[in-house]
């Protein structure tokens, strides 16, 4: 299961990581196949792309960290840590909403193709 994988659109390219983007080259399906030559290097991405908070906690108060984005990007959408509502900072989108906790929160989605941001009650 990829932890990252990129979408091309009419509109453009669309970067989905489960937790934070943190390097343009580390796309697919996180094999190391040579491209990163230490591999303390390839599971350090690899664990940010799989556990990193550092760029939604960011988003939350309005910022980012130059790694965190790419304006190689339409979209970079983020998922893994929950916020009340959906955060937009530059083109990172962060759409978790917490619905795995119930308590009415929405299941947030975003269209691709028109970037809008719906939600809905499971």
């Amino acid at each position: 299961l990829s932890s990252c994988i990129e979408v091309q659109l009419d509109n453009g390219k669309h970067l989905i990581v489960h937790a934070q983007y943190n390097d343009s080259n580390f796309i697919g399906d996180y094999s190391n196949d040579g491209f990163y030559d230490d591999d303390d290097e390839y599971e350090d991405l690899l664990a940010n792309a799989v556990w990193g908070r550092t760029s939604a906690t960011n988003a939350r108060y309005g910022s980012v960290l130059s790694q965190h984005t790419n304006k190689e990007y339409k979209s970079i959408v983020h998922g893994h840590t929950p916020n009340q509502n959906p955060i937009v900072v530059e083109n990172l989108y962060f759409i978790d909403t917490g619905v795995v906790f119930g308590n009415g929160n929405l299941f947030t989605m975003l269209e691709l193709n028109t970037l809008k941001l719906t939600g809905e009650t499971p």
